[in-house]
């Protein structure tokens, strides 16, 4: 029984892997609509890359008006299955968007990104840090980050390093 269990399990995670594909596809055809249906298809389905892809689809208003809220569900549910890109799309949300702004969950959300390595999210920590939003205006802890999230290959966190010297 387990091992059925483990092969449906394997046959669902095929499935979903198989619509961000064809997702992804269908933006390099500027088929934005059809990228969006595959992408919440494999979010529905439970594939966190899914919805790290559904919640861009969402955020930028690909196919469709921006719709933030439903943007933040679909970043959470792929910070929450470990895709750190949707913790650090959480964090710029809550940090840089109007009606969104919430600067302790910008905080919570790059920190969770920075340290699994995300390079975007250790770049928001320390545009946090260096504008006292949401903590205390720290100098040393924002070049610490950008610094950091220059060695993961963020160029701009590079240019605000050296500023910062």
């Amino acid at each position: 029984m387990k091992k059925i269990i483990s092969i449906l399990c394997l046959t669902i995670m095929v499935l979903n892997a198989n619509d961000v594909k064809k997702g992804l596809e269908c933006i390099q055809r500027e088929d934005f609509i059809g990228a969006f249906n595959y992408f919440k298809k494999a979010c529905d389905g439970g594939d966190a890359n899914g919805c790290q892809n559904l919640g861009v689809s969402y955020a930028s208003g690909m196919g469709m008006r921006a719709d933030f809220p439903k943007a933040i569900e679909s970043f959470m549910k792929a910070c929450d299955g470990g895709i750190l890109e949707g913790c650090g799309n959480l964090s710029h949300i809550y940090a840089n968007k109007s009606g969104f702004i919430d600067y302790e969950k910008a905080i919570k959300y790059a920190r969770i990104g920075c340290d699994g390595q995300e390079s975007g999210s250790c770049f928001n920590l320390a545009f946090l840090y260096s504008n006292g939003k949401g903590t205390s205006k720290d100098l040393t802890m924002a070049k610490k980050y950008y610094q950091k999230s220059c060695d993961l290959g963020f160029e701009r966190g590079c240019h605000n390093a050296r500023a910062m010297r």
